[in-house]
């Protein structure tokens, strides 16, 4: 039965890279996907990347979810075609184009054109066809956030749009880079969990090293503690002879003066 099921790891070797890109094909893809102009270029080419079946859909969603409001999912028919790995890889990466392209819009200081910037996002309406309606909302949250309200009455965004805008933010940050802990852009505190996230021994090693030097710290005290006090007996002890010398010397010259 080993001997079986050994000889088939040459053929999982051959056929596995077929169900997922590699990092230079996503990279190429993504940037296709990049330069797509409409929604029928950008369908055209996921289909065609992905060799997706008839059953087989992207969907963008933008939902009140708490959990994750905006995003790609793969939907597919399970009694005709499975969800394969290259399905979901292709998935993956139409969803990072997707908030990678939002980066400039969202990491710029000021108001801008939110409309403007969310009328580019038509290509994708082949996934959601209210996509511009939903993205007009999460950037006009993001002016708000930043800017306060548009008019004089005080009015805020709904508490579903700050938390779409802030999902999208914390998104592009991990794909652009925004979470670097001290280049980033992205909120302090988000910064410091996606630090200690991608490095979770972190913490202990600090803990680790503090008490070490702490004690290094005690032990070098210590050392010249002892250094410095036996210097001082020392100097002590030395300028109690030197006074000793001098006051016999005095003695000695006062009794040769009277004699």
């Amino acid at each position: 039965m080993k001997l079986r099921y050994t000889s088939l790891i040459p053929l999982y070797i051959c056929i596995l890279p077929i169900f997922a890109m590699s990092p230079e094909e996503k990279a190429a893809f993504k940037g296709q996907l990049k330069a797509a102009q409409t929604s029928a270029e950008m369908e055209q080419l996921v289909r065609a990347t992905g060799k997706l079946q008839p059953s087989q859909a992207v969907k963008l969603n933008i939902s009140t979810s708490e959990i994750c409001p905006v995003g790609f999912l793969t939907e597919t028919n399970d009694m005709v075609t499975p969800d394969s790995d290259l399905f979901r890889a292709v998935t993956n990466a139409v969803e990072e184009v997707f908030f990678e392209e939002m980066h400039p819009f969202i990491y710029t200081h000021g108001r801008g054109d939110a409309d403007a910037e969310a009328a580019k996002f038509a290509k994708y309406e082949w996934a959601n066809k209210n996509v511009v309606k939903g993205v007009q909302g999460i950037f006009g949250a993001k002016v708000v956030h930043e800017m306060g309200p548009r008019d004089n009455h005080g009015a805020t965004d709904p508490a579903h749009l700050q938390h779409q805008f802030q999902y999208v933010k914390n998104q592009i940050a991990q794909l652009t880079g925004e979470n670097d802990l001290l280049s980033g852009k992205n909120d302090f505190v988000k910064r410091l969990e996606w630090f200690a996230r991608k490095n979770p021994g972190f913490g202990v090693k600090i803990a680790k090293y503090t008490v070490g030097g702490l004690v290094v710290g005690a032990v070098l005290g210590g050392i010249y503690y002892w250094v410095t006090k036996s210097d001082k007996k020392a100097d002590e002890a030395n300028e109690d002879e030197q006074d000793t010398t001098e006051t016999e010397q005095s003695k000695a010259n006062v009794n040769n003066e009277i004699a």
